[in-house]
């Protein structure tokens, strides 16, 4: 006989046949295996790998789950493969990005495309953050910015991290 119940394979199939497109799937948050998957692009270039590496613990200790990408392949074998993957969002750190004084956070589904600038000073609050993150006052955001938590601590912990590597170097 065969078992006809709800599996895990059935749910994640079901997911992935509503939440596609044509580079793969794109998890919702809720169900997502990891919430953010850090690209090091360049991994093999020192500063690269040491701002990376401490975006992956910052993120780490505040509880979110990441993925770390630190392969050395190209940033489009990279970036194909997180598409792949289809976790929400993507942070990545690359020389150009870490030169610019920023770390791109991008969402899977394409909506949302943000380069948050060394600011002068921190965010006062989560709501300065997510005013700054719609484009009020920070040329560097575009798309429209999910009210999500994840999406508010990555913002925020990247914003605090440049300037905290800024303020280091």
């Amino acid at each position: 006989m065969g078992c006809y119940g709800i599996g895990v394979g059935r749910l994640a199939a079901s997911i992935c046949e509503a939440h596609h497109d044509d580079y793969g799937p794109i998890w919702p948050l809720a169900v997502a295996p990891w919430q953010v998957h850090l690209c090091a692009v360049r991994a093999d270039d020192a500063e690269v790998q040491a701002y990376a590496d401490k975006l992956y613990e910052k993120l780490q200790d505040k509880g979110v789950e990441v993925i770390y990408d630190d392969r050395k392949v190209s940033a489009g074998v990279m970036f194909s493969d997180a598409d792949l993957i289809g976790v929400p969002y993507r942070a990545i750190v690359s020389p150009r990005n870490i030169k610019q004084n920023i770390i791109e956070i991008v969402s899977r589904d394409k909506s949302l495309s943000i380069k948050p600038h060394r600011m002068q000073q921190r965010p006062h609050s989560q709501n300065d953050a997510l005013r700054l993150s719609r484009g009020e006052g920070n040329r560097g955001c575009s798309g429209n910015v999910p009210g999500m938590v994840v999406f508010r601590l990555l913002l925020n912990l990247c914003q605090e991290f440049v300037i905290i590597s800024i303020s280091e170097a």
